[in-house]
């Protein structure tokens, strides 16, 4: 069995990142295909990326590099994304007047982005 590690995580920011607005689309919403009902018997889940930040060299500290641009830039990569992606950000909705779910995305819609060091 793999032994633990004794290093600790120290938990950075916990924020919601949003799609940049689009001036022309207030709300949006998808219809699932014939497939995806199937999914959603089962429990959802959520991603983990790992990434090491390594230094170039030994006088090098990477911490402020991280929190002042990498992390900012990584913000706003996510939100430009989102903004093609919309149902992403949305959610699985079932409106009354349909007979199936469908994916549907309203301004202020957003997802969760933790970070931790």
């Amino acid at each position: 069995m793999a032994e633990l590690s004794s290093t600790s995580v120290k938990l950075v920011e916990v924020c919601s990142v949003a799609p940049q607005p689009q001036p022309d689309v207030a709300e949006f919403s998808l219809p699932l295909t014939f497939f995806d009902p199937l999914w959603l018997r089962f429990p959802h889940f959520h991603r983990l990326f790992f990434y090491e930040i390594l230094a170039s060299s030994a006088l090098a500290d990477t911490k402020p590099f991280f929190d002042s641009l990498l992390h900012q830039k990584l913000k706003a990569s996510l939100s430009v994304t989102l903004q093609h992606f919309l149902p992403l950000a949305g959610n699985i909705t079932w409106p009354q007047d349909s007979d199936k779910p469908v994916l549907s995305h309203v301004q202020g819609d957003a997802v969760s982005l933790t970070t931790a060091s």
